[in-house]
């Protein structure tokens, strides 16, 4: 993990997916006795843990003229 302070006054948190994951996994597992900003951090781990794994990109030109409309949308 990497911890640092940025010139404008903000902390700036780097680790790894998988110990984001862990530290999440405890806070959710004592989340009675934490705080909000606490429960945040949980929620921005989450949060970055999925866009990780986001590996969606849309076609180009996927809404064009030309372009097979996906399945759910025929009529």
């Amino acid at each position: 993990m990497k911890v640092e302070r940025t010139e404008d006054g903000h902390i700036l948190l780097e680790l790894e997916v998988g110990a984001g994951n862990k530290l999440a996994d405890e806070i959710h597992a004592n989340a009675a006795e934490m705080r909000s900003p606490v429960l945040e951090l949980s929620s921005l781990l989450r949060e970055a843990r999925y866009n990780a794994s986001n590996d969606f990109r849309q076609p180009p030109n996927a809404w064009g003229p030309d372009a097979v409309p996906p399945p759910s949308t025929e009529t």
